[in-house]
């Protein structure tokens, strides 16, 4: 059980290196080695049915830093967030 709980916050951190604004090119190959090496240990502990395809989609995530930069200055939330705003104020006005 020890060794499921590092390997989850060792994905965690991942997570975090991943969502940064400012990423380090070079951080790139390591954290790359470094994601794949940990999904490796989730099989040893995980069984099979417990991947699939949000799993291997962190291996992907990582290979897009490369194209993209890093996920933090592509996140649209604050977008998502005004336009859920925009969309209730015409939901109210279509009710009156």
């Amino acid at each position: 059980m020890r060794h499921v709980c590092q390997i989850i916050i060792i994905l965690k951190k991942c997570f975090q290196k991943i969502c940064v604004r400012v990423l380090n090119p070079v951080d790139i190959f390591t954290l790359k080695t470094y994601v794949v090496e940990r999904l490796f240990m989730f099989e040893m502990w995980f069984p099979l049915s417990f991947f699939d395809v949000m799993t291997h989609l962190l291996v992907h995530l990582v290979g897009n830093l490369e194209i993209y930069g890093p996920l933090g200055a592509r996140q649209c939330d604050p977008i998502k967030r005004y336009l859920h705003v925009m969309k209730q104020y015409m939901q109210k006005k279509k009710k009156n």
